[in-house]
């Protein structure tokens, strides 16, 4: 009734729910298959089509990078994060339990 394209995919909140290790190594592997399926023909015969095969890929993969780097970003976020809280539990309030922000700035 709806149409498929005004159905929201039930497999893209999956892959938001997942831990982040388990998110950054499937990451990696489509990373892995992205590069096997890299076009390697001949280099000295290059056409506007493998140019254009050569560019899809590449945006593909740059695409691909971001999603990696922005879940690395998370993964150290939530590491600092849990690593303050279990300073601040402990007691223990070094330097890292009284920064509010990992780069803080001074002026």
């Amino acid at each position: 009734i709806l149409g498929c394209t005004k159905v929201k995919n039930l497999e893209d909140d999956d892959a938001q729910n997942l831990p982040s290790h388990i998110r950054i190594q499937n990451q990696a592997n489509e990373w892995d298959k992205l590069l096997t399926s890299f076009p390697r023909d001949d280099v000295d015969l290059v056409t506007s089509e493998k140019i254009k095969k050569w560019l899809r890929t590449a945006t593909r993969a740059q695409r691909k990078l971001k999603k990696m780097l922005h879940t690395l970003h998370v993964m150290r976020k939530e590491e600092y994060d849990n690593a303050k809280m279990h300073y601040i539990r402990i007691g223990k309030f070094g330097s890292i339990a009284k920064m509010t922000n990992p780069k803080p700035r001074n002026g």
